[in-house]
């Protein structure tokens, strides 16, 4: 055992009114699917958005290791632990399995965003306040959320999350009826819950349901695409390439009916 003292835990505080911050409780029924790095990662973000009553933060790489330390020396917290190779692993694990949504921008810090969805799709009842109304976490004003109705809350657990097409965001309903039928799928790779959460995001990425429509129709008619989107996931990754390829080959042909016209 360790002779060092310093970083001891002292304990909990007698009172969480005062010391405690919203954890969704969802995660109790998938923390088993996560190693301990992707685990300290997850919470270390969920503590920076949910904790601060919002969904999404800029957060670097070295604050998730190390954590922030102000300028009068004084530690706000001090990370994972974690080297940038774990860290790094671990937020890509978490986008690909549908927890967290990262916005590269070169030469600027990442914002990572959790993945929200509709209650309807997820059974989560949401208590998020608008961030302009959101107040520190570690204020009076913050509420415990480890109560014994979160603990043990197996609602989300038992919701039946294979029903029909009859339930939910009826724009999500309409974007999974299209790519069955666009690309001749009886059933899509990935959960049901994830095909929903990253057509989700695709809304949100490309502002429309009518754009996000327009790239499955893009995909499914392209022969090297066609093959291989199976999942909203992946194209959720490549919806981008995708635009891209499309827009090449439409100027590839324009340019070839300009040299047609000239010689007309």
């Amino acid at each position: 055992m360790s002779n060092n003292t310093h970083d001891k835990f002292p304990g909990f505080p007698d009172s969480l009114q005062k010391a405690s911050w919203q954890f969704p409780s969802i995660i109790n029924g998938f923390v088993h699917t996560l190693n301990g790095a992707e685990f300290k990662v997850l919470w270390y973000i969920l503590r920076h958005t949910f904790g601060w009553q919002k969904t999404s933060d800029k957060i670097s790489i070295s604050q998730i290791c190390k954590g922030i330390q102000r300028k009068d020396g004084i530690w706000i917290d001090k990370g994972t632990g974690l080297s940038r190779k774990w860290i790094m692993k671990s937020l890509t694990a978490l986008e690909e399995r549908g927890f967290i949504s990262v916005l590269k921008e070169s030469g600027k810090v990442s914002r990572i965003s959790v993945n929200i969805v509709n209650n309807e799709d997820t059974g989560v009842e949401s208590t998020l306040v608008p961030v302009e109304q959101s107040t520190p976490v570690t204020g009076v004003e913050s509420t415990p959320t480890i109560t014994n109705s979160t603990i043990y809350n197996t609602n989300i657990l038992s919701k039946d999350n294979t029903k029909p097409n009859g339930f939910g965001n009826p724009d999500i309903n309409e974007l999974i009826s299209s790519f069955k039928v666009k690309f001749n799928l009886t059933d899509l790779d990935g959960s049901i819950t994830q095909n929903r959460q990253y057509a989700n995001l695709l809304i949100k990425k490309f502002k429309t349901k009518e754009e996000v429509l327009r790239i499955i129709d893009i995909a499914s008619k392209d022969n090297f695409w066609s093959n291989k989107i199976t999942s909203f996931t992946k194209l959720y990754y490549k919806a981008v390439e995708i635009l891209q390829s499309s827009k090449s080959k439409k100027q590839f042909v324009e340019e070839d009916i300009k040299k047609y016209e000239q010689f007309k």
